[in-house]
């Protein structure tokens, strides 16, 4: 294969995954979008509390598929392991229109979790496999606006559709239709890595002209015998230390996402489409954090990503601490709230959950690494992103629900800090780059 080829292949790859990650977020912020319109059915009437157990329950299962999705997709590839996720997100989604009992809508969010875990680990393993390590800050940056845009186009979409039909179902069933053409597209044009190259062509590593230098990050030993002790990446102090950080810091971004249209409503009184569109400036702004921190940790910190992490993940808690006070600045401020903690949160949250886990995953164990990082993180969502920040809400307000995460999150830059010079390879801060 020659590099223009590798080149051309690598930008299909890139888009082709962009759109589907992005196309996860439709079935993924239904539920979000319809909250109130499910309040106000006097069929079902949920209370917040019953919003937010529905919430806890998809971030379970959520978090329970990482790891065996993202080995799935070490051992079959993941193509057929998105394929399944999407086939079952959009079921599940669809299915939801049917539902009339809160058992039913407890098992169908359950469903609909386990699915959406498949997107994740399986979606990085392929980009671990197109990009080298050197560049993954940069091409991670700009891959990662994928589900920062989809869930800006998610929400608005999920909640007009409410506001035009009348009916909360639609809400449910335009975005299911909608992913399961992102699905079609994605088996037409997904391929897992690059074709096995004679011993001759250039690697997915190697540029045109001159050979770049070796991929720097932790591959795996040789698959140990039945008993044998965990895999390497398994075994990393530091890879456990991200699944920490990652564990304080997701249940700000899912609070943002699950919440933001309902704390509109109540906070300013908007309908759910006009909710979910303000809301979404969280998700519009996050573009520009996910590529500014990309470029930092390649160009500044030479490809170490948690000294990134921590200074934005400070600005992010002080973001969350004046959100609910910005809301009472009228629909703009409230909106500018959004935005700042959407620039600050998503860098440090894609730094975490792929970046850094790719490069200490290595590429070998990049969807098993992944999953580890992001199962941590949608365990700390499960907890107290759903119905504690529910509760919290309906019982001391927006800004003690707000206040709580904030704290969470300066918690996780805290425990980023002894990590702050180190790389995968054991380079200290300082030393030359690749």
């Amino acid at each position: 294969m020659t590099p223009e080829a590798l080149s051309r292949r690598r930008r299909r790859i890139f888009l082709a995954t962009w759109i589907t990650y992005a196309g996860f977020y439709l079935t993924r912020k239904a539920f979000a979008a319809a909250k109130v319109a499910l309040q106000s059915d006097p069929a079902l009437a949920f209370s917040t509390t019953q919003l937010g157990d529905l919430d806890s329950a998809f971030l379970a299962a959520y978090m329970i598929g990482q790891v065996p999705m993202g080995l799935l997709a070490d051992r079959f590839g993941p193509r057929r392991i998105v394929l399944a996720g999407i086939a079952g997100s959009v079921l599940a989604c669809a299915a939801t229109t049917l539902a009339s009992t809160f058992a039913a809508f407890v098992g169908l969010t359950i469903a609909q979790g386990l699915s959406q875990a498949a997107g994740w680990p399986a979606l990085i393993k392929t980009m671990a496999a197109w990009f080298p390590a050197r560049r993954r800050g940069v091409v991670m940056g700009w891959w990662a606006t994928n589900y920062a845009l989809g869930g800006f186009i998610a929400g608005p979409m999920a909640g007009y559709a409410i506001e035009a039909s009348g009916d909360w179902r639609s809400g449910f069933l335009f975005p299911a239709l909608v992913f399961a053409l992102v699905g079609l597209g994605f088996g037409l044009f997904q391929q897992d890595r690059p074709e096995d190259l004679q011993s001759e062509e250039p690697s997915p590593d190697a540029s045109a002209g001159s050979p770049e230098p070796p991929e720097r990050s932790v591959e795996l030993a040789s698959p140990p015998a039945s008993g044998a002790s965990a895999p390497r990446w398994f075994r990393q102090p530091a890879l456990w230390v991200l699944g920490v950080a990652y564990f304080l810091l997701k249940p700000a971004r899912d609070a943002a996402l699950l919440w933001g249209p309902k704390f509109m409503s109540e906070t300013l009184g908007a309908g759910p489409g006009r909710a979910a569109l303000m809301s979404g400036f969280f998700e519009l702004a996050g573009p520009l954090g996910l590529v500014v921190s990309g470029y930092l940790s390649d160009r500044l910190f030479r490809a170490r990503r948690t000294p990134v992490c921590v200074l934005m993940m400070a600005a992010a808690g002080l973001g969350l601490i004046l959100l609910a006070p910005s809301a009472r600045l009228g629909p703009w401020g409230a909106c500018l709230g959004m935005a700042v903690v959407g620039f600050s949160l998503h860098g440090p949250d894609a730094l975490l959950s792929a970046t850094a886990a790719m490069d200490w995953g290595g590429r070998r164990a990049s969807g098993a690494a992944a999953g580890l990082v992001n199962a941590s993180g949608a365990l700390g969502s499960a907890i107290v992103s759903g119905a504690l920040f529910g509760r919290l809400a309906e019982a001391f307000g927006w800004s003690a629900a707000f206040g709580a995460i904030a704290a969470l999150t300066l918690a996780a830059a805290v425990v980023l800090i002894p990590l702050w010079g180190r790389a995968p390879d054991g380079r200290a801060a300082g030393s030359p780059g690749q």
